[in-house]
Protein backbone atom coordinates (compact mmCIF):
# COMPACT_ATOMS: atom_id res chain seq x y z
CA UNK A 1 0.00 0.00 0.00
CA UNK A 2 1.81 3.12 -1.16
CA UNK A 3 0.49 5.59 1.31
CA UNK A 4 1.44 9.18 1.96
CA UNK A 5 4.05 8.41 4.56
CA UNK A 6 5.86 6.05 2.22
CA UNK A 7 5.97 8.71 -0.47
CA UNK A 8 7.41 11.19 2.03
CA UNK A 9 10.01 8.60 2.97
CA UNK A 10 10.89 8.10 -0.69
CA UNK A 11 11.24 11.85 -1.15
CA UNK A 12 13.63 11.97 1.79
CA UNK A 13 15.68 9.20 0.26
CA UNK A 14 15.86 11.06 -3.04
CA UNK A 15 16.65 14.46 -1.58
CA UNK A 16 18.73 13.63 1.48
CA UNK A 17 19.88 10.10 0.73
CA UNK A 18 18.72 8.88 4.14
CA UNK A 19 19.07 5.12 4.59
CA UNK A 20 15.75 3.29 4.69
CA UNK A 21 16.86 1.70 7.96
CA UNK A 22 16.94 5.14 9.61
CA UNK A 23 13.47 6.00 8.32
CA UNK A 24 12.06 2.67 9.50
CA UNK A 25 13.66 3.14 12.90
CA UNK A 26 11.88 6.48 13.19
CA UNK A 27 8.54 4.84 12.40
CA UNK A 28 9.16 2.08 14.95
CA UNK A 29 10.07 4.66 17.59
CA UNK A 30 6.81 6.53 17.00
CA UNK A 31 4.88 3.30 17.41
CA UNK A 32 6.80 2.41 20.58
CA UNK A 33 6.12 5.88 21.99
CA UNK A 34 2.41 5.28 21.46
CA UNK A 35 2.19 1.94 23.23
CA UNK A 36 2.94 -0.54 20.45
CA UNK A 37 4.97 -3.58 21.48
CA UNK A 38 7.63 -5.20 19.27
CA UNK A 39 8.95 -8.70 19.89
CA UNK A 40 11.72 -9.39 17.39
CA UNK A 41 12.27 -12.78 19.02
CA UNK A 42 8.73 -13.83 18.08
CA UNK A 43 8.44 -11.52 15.03
CA UNK A 44 5.26 -9.98 16.45
CA UNK A 45 3.85 -6.45 16.75
CA UNK A 46 1.02 -5.81 19.22
CA UNK A 47 -1.11 -2.67 19.01
CA UNK A 48 -2.45 -0.88 22.12
CA UNK A 49 -5.84 -2.44 21.29
CA UNK A 50 -4.26 -5.88 21.58
CA UNK A 51 -4.26 -6.72 17.87
CA UNK A 52 -1.33 -8.96 16.96
CA UNK A 53 0.61 -9.05 13.70
CA UNK A 54 3.44 -11.32 12.64
CA UNK A 55 6.16 -10.61 10.12
CA UNK A 56 9.24 -12.04 8.47
CA UNK A 57 12.29 -10.21 7.10
CA UNK A 58 10.50 -9.68 3.78
CA UNK A 59 7.19 -8.32 5.09
CA UNK A 60 8.33 -6.38 8.17
CA UNK A 61 8.74 -2.92 6.61
CA UNK A 62 5.46 -3.07 4.66
CA UNK A 63 3.62 -4.27 7.75
CA UNK A 64 5.01 -1.55 9.99
CA UNK A 65 4.16 1.16 7.44
CA UNK A 66 0.61 -0.11 7.24
CA UNK A 67 0.19 -0.30 11.03
CA UNK A 68 1.58 3.23 11.35
CA UNK A 69 -0.86 4.68 8.83
CA UNK A 70 -3.97 2.66 9.63
CA UNK A 71 -3.79 2.17 13.40
CA UNK A 72 -1.73 5.13 14.62
CA UNK A 73 -2.58 7.79 12.01
CA UNK A 74 -6.08 6.39 11.35
CA UNK A 75 -5.91 6.75 7.58
CA UNK A 76 -9.36 5.16 7.36
CA UNK A 77 -10.78 6.70 10.53
CA UNK A 78 -14.54 7.10 10.15
CA UNK A 79 -17.52 7.15 12.51
CA UNK A 80 -20.82 5.88 11.15
CA UNK A 81 -24.20 5.92 12.85
CA UNK A 82 -25.24 2.38 11.92
CA UNK A 83 -24.01 -1.19 11.58
CA UNK A 84 -21.43 -1.75 8.85
CA UNK A 85 -20.55 -4.38 6.28
CA UNK A 86 -16.93 -3.72 5.28
CA UNK A 87 -15.57 -4.89 1.92
CA UNK A 88 -11.77 -4.81 1.74
CA UNK A 89 -10.57 -5.06 -1.87
CA UNK A 90 -6.80 -5.33 -1.76
CA UNK A 91 -6.51 -6.91 1.69
CA UNK A 92 -2.71 -7.03 1.55
CA UNK A 93 -1.47 -8.10 5.03
CA UNK A 94 -4.95 -7.72 6.60
CA UNK A 95 -4.07 -4.60 8.60
CA UNK A 96 -7.15 -2.67 7.42
CA UNK A 97 -9.49 -5.63 7.88
CA UNK A 98 -8.29 -6.18 11.45
CA UNK A 99 -8.54 -2.45 12.18
CA UNK A 100 -12.19 -2.39 11.12
CA UNK A 101 -12.91 -5.69 12.88
CA UNK A 102 -12.30 -3.85 16.17
CA UNK A 103 -15.46 -1.80 15.63
CA UNK A 104 -18.50 -3.10 17.49
CA UNK A 105 -20.77 -1.87 14.72
CA UNK A 106 -18.75 -3.68 12.03
CA UNK A 107 -20.72 -6.89 11.63
CA UNK A 108 -18.91 -8.61 8.77
CA UNK A 109 -15.80 -8.12 6.65
CA UNK A 110 -15.26 -9.55 3.18
CA UNK A 111 -11.58 -9.30 2.18
CA UNK A 112 -10.02 -9.96 -1.24
CA UNK A 113 -6.33 -10.53 -2.05
CA UNK A 114 -5.12 -12.17 -5.31
CA UNK A 115 -1.42 -12.83 -4.54
CA UNK A 116 -0.99 -16.18 -2.78
CA UNK A 117 2.11 -15.28 -0.68
CA UNK A 118 0.49 -12.01 0.47
CA UNK A 119 -2.80 -13.79 1.11
CA UNK A 120 -1.07 -16.42 3.26
CA UNK A 121 0.68 -13.71 5.29
CA UNK A 122 -2.68 -12.00 5.80
CA UNK A 123 -4.22 -15.25 7.03
CA UNK A 124 -1.43 -15.60 9.59
CA UNK A 125 -2.27 -12.16 10.96
CA UNK A 126 -6.00 -12.85 11.03
CA UNK A 127 -5.49 -16.19 12.78
CA UNK A 128 -3.46 -14.49 15.52
CA UNK A 129 -6.65 -12.62 16.49
CA UNK A 130 -9.28 -15.31 16.88
CA UNK A 131 -12.14 -13.11 18.11
CA UNK A 132 -11.65 -10.61 15.31
CA UNK A 133 -11.19 -13.43 12.80
CA UNK A 134 -14.80 -14.49 13.36
CA UNK A 135 -15.90 -11.37 11.47
CA UNK A 136 -13.56 -11.77 8.50
CA UNK A 137 -14.20 -13.88 5.40
CA UNK A 138 -11.29 -13.96 2.96
CA UNK A 139 -11.05 -14.66 -0.76
CA UNK A 140 -7.85 -15.47 -2.64
CA UNK A 141 -8.96 -13.70 -5.83
CA UNK A 142 -8.55 -10.33 -7.48
CA UNK A 143 -11.46 -8.25 -8.74
CA UNK A 144 -11.74 -6.55 -12.13
CA UNK A 145 -14.16 -6.25 -15.03
CA UNK A 146 -13.97 -9.82 -16.33
CA UNK A 147 -13.14 -13.38 -15.33
CA UNK A 148 -9.64 -14.46 -16.31
CA UNK A 149 -6.35 -15.94 -15.16
CA UNK A 150 -3.14 -13.94 -15.53
CA UNK A 151 0.57 -14.13 -14.73
CA UNK A 152 2.28 -11.11 -13.19
CA UNK A 153 5.66 -10.28 -11.58
CA UNK A 154 5.82 -10.35 -7.79
CA UNK A 155 8.11 -9.59 -4.86
CA UNK A 156 6.95 -10.33 -1.30
CA UNK A 157 9.25 -7.58 -0.04
CA UNK A 158 7.09 -5.00 -1.84
CA UNK A 159 3.76 -6.79 -1.40
CA UNK A 160 1.85 -3.53 -1.07
CA UNK A 161 2.99 -2.32 -4.50
CA UNK A 162 2.08 -5.39 -6.54
CA UNK A 163 -0.46 -4.92 -9.33
CA UNK A 164 -2.70 -7.05 -11.53
CA UNK A 165 -2.76 -4.50 -14.38
CA UNK A 166 0.60 -2.69 -14.34
CA UNK A 167 4.21 -3.69 -13.97
CA UNK A 168 5.16 -1.83 -10.77
CA UNK A 169 8.83 -2.61 -11.26
CA UNK A 170 8.80 -0.35 -14.34
CA UNK A 171 6.44 2.32 -12.99
CA UNK A 172 7.89 2.85 -9.53
CA UNK A 173 11.45 1.62 -9.48
CA UNK A 174 12.24 3.55 -6.28
CA UNK A 175 9.79 1.36 -4.37
CA UNK A 176 9.83 -1.91 -6.31
CA UNK A 177 13.37 -3.02 -6.88
CA UNK A 178 13.33 -6.50 -8.41
CA UNK A 179 11.11 -9.34 -9.56
CA UNK A 180 11.37 -12.49 -7.43
CA UNK A 181 8.67 -14.72 -8.94
CA UNK A 182 5.88 -14.81 -11.50
CA UNK A 183 2.51 -15.33 -9.81
CA UNK A 184 -0.58 -16.87 -11.39
CA UNK A 185 -3.70 -14.94 -10.33
CA UNK A 186 -7.41 -15.54 -10.60
CA UNK A 187 -9.32 -12.35 -11.47
CA UNK A 188 -13.12 -12.28 -11.16
CA UNK A 189 -15.72 -9.81 -12.36
CA UNK A 190 -16.24 -7.47 -9.41
CA UNK A 191 -20.00 -7.08 -9.81
CA UNK A 192 -20.49 -10.82 -10.15
CA UNK A 193 -18.72 -11.43 -6.84
CA UNK A 194 -19.94 -8.41 -4.87
CA UNK A 195 -23.58 -8.21 -5.96
CA UNK A 196 -24.79 -11.12 -3.77
CA UNK A 197 -22.79 -9.77 -0.80
CA UNK A 198 -24.20 -6.28 -1.21
CA UNK A 199 -27.77 -7.43 -1.85
CA UNK A 200 -27.68 -9.69 1.20
CA UNK A 201 -26.67 -6.87 3.54
CA UNK A 202 -27.63 -3.48 2.11
CA UNK A 203 -31.07 -3.30 3.72
CA UNK A 204 -29.78 -3.85 7.26
CA UNK A 205 -26.27 -2.35 7.30
CA UNK A 206 -24.22 0.34 5.61
CA UNK A 207 -21.97 -0.95 2.83
CA UNK A 208 -18.43 0.44 3.18
CA UNK A 209 -16.06 -0.30 0.32
CA UNK A 210 -12.27 0.10 0.54
CA UNK A 211 -10.27 -0.30 -2.67
CA UNK A 212 -6.47 -0.35 -2.80
CA UNK A 213 -5.58 -2.40 -5.86
CA UNK A 214 -2.66 -0.66 -7.57
CA UNK A 215 -4.55 0.19 -10.75
CA UNK A 216 -7.42 -2.33 -10.84
CA UNK A 217 -9.77 0.26 -9.30
CA UNK A 218 -10.72 1.52 -12.77
CA UNK A 219 -11.83 -1.94 -13.93
CA UNK A 220 -13.67 -2.50 -10.64
CA UNK A 221 -15.56 0.77 -11.02
CA UNK A 222 -16.51 -0.13 -14.60
CA UNK A 223 -17.94 -3.46 -13.46
CA UNK A 224 -19.87 -2.06 -10.49
CA UNK A 225 -21.26 0.83 -12.53
CA UNK A 226 -22.52 -1.52 -15.26
CA UNK A 227 -24.65 -3.36 -12.68
CA UNK A 228 -25.77 -0.18 -10.86
CA UNK A 229 -24.23 -1.37 -7.61
CA UNK A 230 -23.06 2.09 -6.52
CA UNK A 231 -26.67 2.85 -5.64
CA UNK A 232 -26.36 0.32 -2.80
CA UNK A 233 -22.93 1.41 -1.50
CA UNK A 234 -22.72 4.08 1.20
CA UNK A 235 -19.02 4.85 1.70
CA UNK A 236 -16.03 4.38 -0.60
CA UNK A 237 -12.38 4.78 0.38
CA UNK A 238 -9.96 4.21 -2.45
CA UNK A 239 -6.41 4.79 -3.53
CA UNK A 240 -6.03 5.45 -7.26
CA UNK A 241 -2.91 4.70 -9.26
CA UNK A 242 -1.20 5.65 -12.53
CA UNK A 243 -4.20 7.34 -14.21
CA UNK A 244 -6.23 10.48 -13.66
CA UNK A 245 -9.00 9.92 -11.09
CA UNK A 246 -11.43 12.02 -13.14
CA UNK A 247 -13.42 9.02 -14.40
CA UNK A 248 -13.72 7.67 -10.86
CA UNK A 249 -14.92 11.02 -9.57
CA UNK A 250 -17.49 11.26 -12.37
CA UNK A 251 -18.94 7.88 -11.43
CA UNK A 252 -19.13 8.84 -7.76
CA UNK A 253 -20.81 12.18 -8.42
CA UNK A 254 -23.28 10.55 -10.82
CA UNK A 255 -24.25 8.16 -8.01
CA UNK A 256 -24.81 10.94 -5.44
CA UNK A 257 -21.57 10.60 -3.52
CA UNK A 258 -19.82 13.56 -1.96
CA UNK A 259 -16.03 13.49 -2.31
CA UNK A 260 -14.53 14.94 0.84
CA UNK A 261 -10.83 14.11 0.58
CA UNK A 262 -8.83 13.80 -2.58
CA UNK A 263 -5.16 14.69 -2.22
CA UNK A 264 -3.02 13.88 -5.23
CA UNK A 265 0.17 13.16 -3.36
CA UNK A 266 2.26 12.14 -6.34
CA UNK A 267 1.27 14.00 -9.51
CA UNK A 268 4.08 12.45 -11.53
CA UNK A 269 2.65 8.92 -11.38
CA UNK A 270 -0.99 9.90 -10.63
CA UNK A 271 -1.38 8.46 -7.14
CA UNK A 272 -3.78 9.74 -4.51
CA UNK A 273 -6.83 8.96 -2.39
CA UNK A 274 -10.55 9.52 -2.68
CA UNK A 275 -12.94 9.30 0.26
CA UNK A 276 -16.61 9.53 -0.72
CA UNK A 277 -19.93 9.05 1.03
CA UNK A 278 -23.68 9.53 0.75
CA UNK A 279 -24.43 12.67 2.80
CA UNK A 280 -27.06 11.23 5.09
CA UNK A 281 -24.90 8.30 6.18
CA UNK A 282 -21.73 9.71 7.73
CA UNK A 283 -21.67 11.00 11.30
CA UNK A 284 -18.02 12.00 11.34
CA UNK A 285 -14.78 11.46 9.45
CA UNK A 286 -11.72 11.30 11.65
CA UNK A 287 -8.47 12.11 9.87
Amino acid sequence: MRIKFIQKAIDKLRNKKLPIEKIMKGVENQLLDNGYVFSDKENVVITPEGVKFTYNPYTKDALIYAIYEIFLKREYGIILDADIIFIDIGMNLAVTSLYFALGENVKKIYAFEPFVPTYNSALMNINLNLELAKKIQTFNIGLGNENKEIEVPYNIGQAGCMSCVYNPFELNEKVCKKIETIEKLKICDAAEILEPIINKNCNQELIVLKIDTEGSEFDIFQSLEAQNLFAKIDVIMLEYHYKSPKILEEVLLKNNFTIIYNPQWDKKIEVGMIFAFKNRKVEKWVH
